[in-house]
Formats: C-alpha cells, structure tokens, sequence
C-alpha cells in the first residue's frame, strides 16, 4: 500500500513536472510571437488574482472607458473621410 501511494505521488510530481515546463515553453513562444497580448493577459490575470479594483471604481472606469469609446465611434463616423 504504501509503496503505490509513493509511486503514485511520484508519478504526481513528474506529471507537474513536465507541464510546468511544457506552460513555461509556450508562454516564452507566446511572449516572443505576441508580447504586447500576452504581457496584457498576465497583467489581467494578476490583477484578478490580486482582488481587482472596488466595485464603485471599477464602474467609473468603464463608464468613462465605454463614453470614450463611443466618442472615438461618432468623431470616425461623423468625420467624412479624407
């Protein structure tokens, strides 16, 4: 019994292992390829982690993010072409 917890748990470790290293390859491919996406996404994924921002700023920066937005949307519409 003990001996197939012990290889079981060895196995474990060697299967974390190799897809540790098979995810440090594909985000160094990724970083090399895209580092802009992929510097943002790990940005992101840090700041959910970390807790985000309190609801009530997190609502203001899309309310003035999002009124940013359509203005852009209405200047390229509005605006004939040149």
């Amino acid at each position: 019994m003990r001996r197939n917890v012990r290889e079981d748990a060895n196995a474990l470790g060697q299967s974390l292992n190799e897809a540790t290293q098979q995810a440090g390859a594909y985000l160094k491919e990724q970083l090399q390829a895209r580092p802009y996406a992929t510097l943002g996404i790990a940005a992101g994924a840090g700041f959910v982690l970390g807790g985000g921002l309190s609801l009530r700023l997190s609502s203001t920066l899309l309310t003035v993010g999002g009124r940013m937005v359509a203005s852009k949307l209405l200047q390229d519409v509005l605006t004939p072409a040149t």
